[in-house]
């Protein structure tokens, strides 16, 4: 597999739209595809929220949530009330959607999609999100095809078949060769400590999953997992960010750093 690692570094580019701050790959915006992923600068909301808080599941000002959507939405050009979510439950479902599915979960949480954690669109102009906070926003594209993916990556999903599961959704049981993937800011293994269940559970699929904390614990490196998972699929081609959410937490939302964090999006949209 072909990896571009690191922000800045062409593949992936830091900057600012409007006032909010995204990482963006410009390489897929030529083939059609646009994706970004937003951190906690530059938005309305308050308190231990301060910051682009884009989840209406925190204790967070719901006119705040909108207004930070909405400049998410002026940053990466599409309408905020075409955003759909998924109601994430660290699961393997995977779900189609279509344009009877546009605006699902972008004005309230209860009506996103329920009970997924990734999904897929072959259509123009659909917007689809991930919402983390130190779980991996893993966004897939074929440009190919025509088809992208939203996938919500945490320890559970990952030993469940999440990766697996999208992109077998994403290709329909065509060449993966085409399809690019593009992992975004998420908890590193030098913060991701977990206990020997957990680590048993996933480093017996994934291997390269196995990793050190900064203390010399154990943990789990969570893009490490899904590149894994992504190479024995047949996937070629990946750009990852560097970030780790916990470590800069003060540009990214974290659960480990704070239970009571906000949530950022990655965001992967079809022109054409």
């Amino acid at each position: 597999m072909l990896v571009w690692s690191g922000s800045g570094n062409g593949a992936l580019r830091v900057g600012t739209a409007g006032s909010l701050p995204l990482l963006t790959v410009p390489a897929l915006a030529t083939s059609g595809i646009r994706v970004g992923f937003s951190g906690r600068l530059g938005g309305v909301s308050e308190g231990h929220l301060a910051g682009a808080n884009l989840s209406f599941a925190v204790e967070d000002d719901p006119e705040s949530v909108e207004e930070n959507r909405r400049r998410l939405a002026r940053a990466l050009g599409f309408d905020s009330g075409s955003l759909v979510l998924g109601r994430q439950v660290h699961g393997a479902r995977v779900v189609e959607v279509g344009e009877v599915d546009r605006g699902a979960g972008s004005r309230d949480r209860h009506s996103a999609i329920p009970d997924t954690d990734a999904l897929v669109t072959g259509v123009a102009g659909l917007p689809l999100g991930v919402l983390v906070a130190d779980c991996l926003p893993l966004l897939l594209a074929d440009p190919v095809a025509g088809r992208v993916a939203a996938v919500h990556v945490g320890w559970r999903g990952l030993g469940a078949g999440v990766v697996e599961a999208a992109v077998e959704r994403l290709t329909a049981g065509a060449d993966p060769a085409s399809v690019v993937a593009v992992l975004g800011p998420r908890i590193g293994p030098c913060c991701f400590e977990v206990g020997e269940q957990v680590m048993w559970e996933i480093t017996d699929r994934y291997p390269l999953a196995r990793s050190t904390s900064g203390a010399g614990r154990d943990a789990v490196d969570l893009g490490a997992g899904a590149i894994q998972a992504l190479e024995r699929l047949g996937v070629s081609h990946a750009v990852v960010s560097g970030e780790c959410t916990r470590c800069e937490s003060g540009r990214f939302f974290s659960y480990r750093a704070d239970p009571l964090t906000g949530r950022q999006i990655g965001v992967v949209l079809l022109e054409r």
